[in-house]
This record gives C-alpha cells, sequence and structure tokens, in this order.
C-alpha cells in the first residue's frame, strides 16, 4: 500500500470512530489513542481531524 493510500486510509478509519464519540466514553477514548499511536507517522493529520472535529462542534 502506498503512503497516501495508508494515510487515507488511517485518517478515514481515526474520523468515523471519532465522529462515532458522542458522550465520554472511556473504552472509545482509549482505542482512539491506540489508532493514534499506530499512525505516528500521520500525526499532524490525525490532530488536524482532531481540531476540525472540535471546531465543528463548537459550530453546533
Amino acid at each position: 500500500m502506498s503512503d497516501d493510500a495508508a494515510r487515507e486510509d488511517a485518517c478515514r478509519e481515526y474520523l468515523s470512530s471519532l465522529e462515532d464519540l458522542t458522550f465520554n466514553s472511556k473504552p472509545h477514548i482509549n482505542m482512539l489513542t491506540i489508532l493514534a499511536e499506530e499512525n505516528l507517522h500521520f500525526a499532524k493529520d490525525i490532530v488536524a481531524i482532531i481540531e476540525a472535529q472540535i471546531a465543528k462542534v463548537f459550530i453546533t
């Protein structure tokens, strides 16, 4: 798998899981942490996803 495809796949998986987080769920947050740790080389992309989700939540 190319680096771009791997990045896209990791980001899509992280975003999907983050969007499912609608309340404080320790198991879900732990899973998001593990996903981020498994994809450290895409850390900037994952941070951008988290920032966008925070902005989205504050707007609505």
